[in-house]
């Protein structure tokens, strides 16, 4: 039982975490704390990444376990692509299923959250978030400019920074 509901708290982290993330950065848009879209459309920075007028963003939650020293496995098991109108002024969200069948670029046909932690033998270590970006690129048939990863530390963080949440 106490196995079961770990299990389940994880889970649920995995899945409000980023959720908490996005609604801490990109909520307190509409109040005037914080307006990423306001600031991305006021860049006139020249390197900045864009297609068609937007920004896109992928967001991924990691669920790295570890036994001892080892790492017995690394998962996104939260996978959104935030991406950001700059001439329109507005954010879309997609949530892209854990499950999605998909092949990556080693040619390794799986679930979408392993892609992360296939192993490239070229590079010697695993495709990350670089190759997760360019499968959910061309699933969703849009580039991917950027990309953030979240782990249980950063969600530890926020939680910390944001001090008691109250929940209705």
């Amino acid at each position: 039982m106490q196995k079961n509901k770990k299990l389940l708290t994880t889970l649920l982290l995995l899945i409000i975490l980023p959720i908490l993330v996005v609604i801490y950065i990109f909520g307190f848009g509409n109040i005037g704390i914080f307006n990423p879209v306001k600031i991305a459309s006021n860049l006139t920075k020249p390197d900045l990444k864009s297609t068609d007028g937007r920004i896109n963003i992928l967001i991924l939650g990691i669920d790295k376990r570890t036994e001892g020293n080892v790492v017995t496995s690394v998962l996104t098991d939260t996978i959104l692509v935030a991406s950001i109108g700059i001439t329109e002024k507005n954010l879309t969200l997609i949530s892209l299923p854990r499950d999605l069948w998909v092949t990556s670029k080693l040619g390794i046909s799986g679930k979408i959250n392993s892609v992360y932690a296939q192993y490239d033998q070229s590079k010697k270590g695993m495709i990350g978030p670089e190759g997760t970006k360019e499968v959910a690129s061309q699933v969703l048939g849009i580039p991917i400019h950027y990309n953030v990863t979240i782990n249980f530390e950063v969600f530890k963080k926020i939680i910390d920074t944001l001090g008691v949440l109250m929940l209705r």
